[in-house]
Protein backbone atom coordinates (compact mmCIF):
# COMPACT_ATOMS: atom_id res chain seq x y z
CA UNK A 1 0.00 0.00 0.00
CA UNK A 2 2.86 2.39 0.80
CA UNK A 3 4.28 1.85 -2.70
CA UNK A 4 0.97 2.87 -4.29
CA UNK A 5 1.03 6.19 -2.41
CA UNK A 6 4.75 6.89 -2.75
CA UNK A 7 4.99 6.35 -6.50
CA UNK A 8 2.54 9.16 -7.47
CA UNK A 9 4.21 11.52 -4.96
CA UNK A 10 7.63 10.69 -6.41
CA UNK A 11 6.43 11.24 -10.00
CA UNK A 12 4.79 14.55 -9.07
CA UNK A 13 7.98 15.82 -7.43
CA UNK A 14 10.05 14.83 -10.48
CA UNK A 15 7.62 16.65 -12.81
CA UNK A 16 7.55 19.78 -10.67
CA UNK A 17 11.31 19.95 -10.34
CA UNK A 18 11.77 19.54 -14.09
CA UNK A 19 9.33 22.37 -14.91
CA UNK A 20 11.98 25.01 -14.19
CA UNK A 21 14.33 23.45 -16.73
CA UNK A 22 11.60 23.14 -19.34
CA UNK A 23 10.50 26.76 -18.82
CA UNK A 24 14.04 28.04 -19.11
CA UNK A 25 14.57 26.17 -22.37
CA UNK A 26 11.31 27.63 -23.79
CA UNK A 27 12.11 31.22 -22.81
CA UNK A 28 15.00 33.26 -24.12
CA UNK A 29 16.95 35.02 -21.36
CA UNK A 30 16.11 38.71 -21.02
CA UNK A 31 18.92 41.05 -22.01
CA UNK A 32 20.25 43.40 -19.35
CA UNK A 33 22.34 46.49 -19.97
CA UNK A 34 23.53 49.19 -17.58
CA UNK A 35 22.47 52.53 -19.03
CA UNK A 36 23.64 54.78 -16.18
CA UNK A 37 25.63 54.56 -12.94
CA UNK A 38 25.63 57.21 -10.27
CA UNK A 39 26.40 57.62 -6.60
CA UNK A 40 23.24 59.00 -5.01
CA UNK A 41 24.36 59.17 -1.40
CA UNK A 42 27.77 59.40 0.20
CA UNK A 43 27.69 59.88 3.95
CA UNK A 44 29.58 58.74 7.02
CA UNK A 45 27.22 55.82 7.51
CA UNK A 46 26.48 54.53 4.02
CA UNK A 47 26.91 54.88 0.29
CA UNK A 48 24.24 54.29 -2.30
CA UNK A 49 25.19 53.45 -5.88
CA UNK A 50 22.32 53.42 -8.39
CA UNK A 51 22.60 51.33 -11.54
CA UNK A 52 19.90 52.20 -14.09
CA UNK A 53 19.21 49.01 -16.01
CA UNK A 54 17.58 48.52 -19.38
CA UNK A 55 16.00 45.07 -19.59
CA UNK A 56 14.96 43.70 -22.99
CA UNK A 57 12.44 40.87 -23.43
CA UNK A 58 12.99 38.97 -26.70
CA UNK A 59 10.08 36.59 -25.92
CA UNK A 60 6.57 36.66 -27.44
CA UNK A 61 5.03 36.89 -23.95
CA UNK A 62 5.39 39.50 -21.17
CA UNK A 63 7.80 38.63 -18.36
CA UNK A 64 6.84 39.78 -14.85
CA UNK A 65 9.92 40.20 -12.65
CA UNK A 66 10.19 39.26 -9.00
CA UNK A 67 13.50 41.10 -8.82
CA UNK A 68 17.26 40.86 -9.24
CA UNK A 69 19.87 39.25 -7.08
CA UNK A 70 23.19 41.07 -7.27
CA UNK A 71 26.86 40.91 -6.36
CA UNK A 72 28.85 44.10 -6.80
CA UNK A 73 32.65 44.07 -6.84
CA UNK A 74 34.61 47.33 -6.90
CA UNK A 75 38.22 47.02 -8.08
CA UNK A 76 37.96 43.25 -7.71
CA UNK A 77 36.80 43.34 -4.07
CA UNK A 78 33.25 42.48 -3.00
CA UNK A 79 31.37 45.64 -2.03
CA UNK A 80 27.75 44.51 -1.65
CA UNK A 81 25.32 41.72 -2.45
CA UNK A 82 21.62 41.15 -2.00
CA UNK A 83 18.25 41.01 -3.69
CA UNK A 84 16.36 44.00 -5.12
CA UNK A 85 12.61 43.34 -5.36
CA UNK A 86 10.75 44.65 -8.38
CA UNK A 87 7.17 44.64 -9.54
CA UNK A 88 7.73 45.53 -13.19
CA UNK A 89 6.62 43.50 -16.18
CA UNK A 90 8.67 43.59 -19.35
CA UNK A 91 6.31 43.65 -22.34
CA UNK A 92 6.54 40.98 -25.03
CA UNK A 93 9.26 41.98 -27.46
CA UNK A 94 9.79 45.20 -25.51
CA UNK A 95 11.90 46.66 -22.75
CA UNK A 96 11.67 48.31 -19.35
CA UNK A 97 13.95 50.41 -17.19
CA UNK A 98 14.56 49.87 -13.50
CA UNK A 99 16.92 51.28 -10.88
CA UNK A 100 19.03 48.88 -8.87
CA UNK A 101 19.90 50.62 -5.60
CA UNK A 102 22.94 49.15 -3.89
CA UNK A 103 23.92 50.30 -0.43
CA UNK A 104 27.38 49.66 0.97
CA UNK A 105 29.19 50.46 4.17
CA UNK A 106 31.75 53.22 4.66
CA UNK A 107 34.72 50.93 5.37
CA UNK A 108 34.23 48.98 2.13
CA UNK A 109 33.87 52.19 0.15
CA UNK A 110 37.01 53.75 1.66
CA UNK A 111 38.98 50.59 0.86
CA UNK A 112 38.04 51.05 -2.79
CA UNK A 113 39.18 54.66 -3.05
CA UNK A 114 42.71 53.56 -4.01
CA UNK A 115 41.34 52.99 -7.51
CA UNK A 116 40.07 56.53 -7.77
CA UNK A 117 43.66 57.72 -8.22
CA UNK A 118 43.62 56.00 -11.61
CA UNK A 119 40.48 57.87 -12.65
CA UNK A 120 37.72 55.73 -11.20
CA UNK A 121 36.60 52.38 -9.86
CA UNK A 122 36.17 49.25 -11.97
CA UNK A 123 32.94 47.42 -11.19
CA UNK A 124 31.58 43.97 -11.88
CA UNK A 125 27.83 43.58 -11.35
CA UNK A 126 26.47 40.04 -11.57
CA UNK A 127 23.48 38.07 -10.35
CA UNK A 128 20.21 36.56 -11.50
CA UNK A 129 16.99 37.95 -12.94
CA UNK A 130 14.17 36.24 -11.00
CA UNK A 131 10.75 35.83 -12.60
CA UNK A 132 7.51 36.25 -10.64
CA UNK A 133 5.54 33.08 -9.82
CA UNK A 134 8.36 30.85 -10.97
CA UNK A 135 11.65 29.40 -9.90
CA UNK A 136 13.18 30.52 -13.21
CA UNK A 137 16.31 32.63 -12.95
CA UNK A 138 18.48 34.05 -15.70
CA UNK A 139 22.10 34.99 -14.89
CA UNK A 140 23.66 38.30 -15.94
CA UNK A 141 27.09 39.95 -15.70
CA UNK A 142 28.02 43.55 -16.52
CA UNK A 143 31.38 45.28 -16.12
CA UNK A 144 32.39 48.89 -16.39
CA UNK A 145 34.01 51.84 -14.69
CA UNK A 146 32.70 54.44 -12.26
CA UNK A 147 34.54 57.59 -13.30
CA UNK A 148 35.54 60.42 -11.01
CA UNK A 149 32.73 62.51 -12.50
CA UNK A 150 30.06 59.95 -11.61
CA UNK A 151 31.54 59.41 -8.15
CA UNK A 152 31.47 63.08 -7.24
CA UNK A 153 28.38 64.11 -9.22
CA UNK A 154 26.38 64.02 -5.97
CA UNK A 155 28.15 67.11 -4.67
CA UNK A 156 26.76 69.38 -7.41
Amino acid sequence: MKTNILLPLFLASVLLSSCAGIGQSLLTAPGLKITNVRVSNLSLTNQNIVFTLGIDNPNPIPIPLKGLSYNLDLNGVEFANGFNESDISIPAGGNSVMDLNIEGDLISFIQQFGGVKQGGLDYNLSGDIALLSSSLRFPYTQEGRLTLGSLFNIFK
